[in-house]
């Protein structure tokens, strides 16, 4: 694989270590309140990001962003494919994580029934999504970057006696 693609590869995973850094500072979810008085109903929205949320996993998600970058940004000649693995399972925890916080949404309000007038409810916001979406791009950097590794490492005869499609190789003239 070219040198180019690699360095693409390199710069798409940065590009997914920035949307988890973003993603901690975006809203996760939305609280939203609506009072239905007679006349006027109101809607409060009231956005809390993950620092205000869960503090701890918002700095290990941007702690995670931060050593994805440092292991892509790693040169092939110290070490070929190790910093790419492991910035690839990094991607793939902030993933995960993102997954969970789609489906496991916190209750962050009261408990008022329609009796009083008032409704509470919780939803997703886009930072659970773009945490996803930034891990994805980490993985799938950081896999380009691996594989491009693994090619390079190989010796030029190894490719070339290698059969392409399954078959046997052809027989070398004695």
């Amino acid at each position: 694989m070219p040198d180019s693609s690699s360095l693409l590869a390199r710069t798409f995973g940065f590009l997914g270590a920035v949307a988890v850094a973003i993603s901690t500072l975006v809203a996760w979810y939305d609280y939203q309140v609506i009072l239905a008085t007679r006349p006027i109903v109101s809607l409060f929205e009231v956005p809390v990001d993950l620092w205000n949320l869960y503090p701890l996993a918002a700095a290990l998600l941007l702690g995670g962003a931060l050593v994805a970058m440092a292991l892509l940004a790693m040169p092939p000649a110290i070490a070929p494919r190790t910093p790419s693995l492991v910035a690839a399972l990094i991607g793939l925890g902030i993933a995960v994580y993102g997954v969970v916080r789609c489906f496991d949404i916190p209750n962050l309000g009261i408990h008022a029934g329609p009796r009083n007038g008032v409704a509470a409810h919780t939803a997703i916001d886009a930072g659970p999504l773009l945490a996803l979406v930034g891990g994805l791009m980490i993985v799938v950097g950081s896999l380009v970057v691996a594989v491009a590794a693994s090619r390079a490492a190989r010796p030029a005869g190894a490719r070339a006696r290698r059969p392409r499609h399954g078959g046997a190789a052809p027989p070398s003239p004695a």
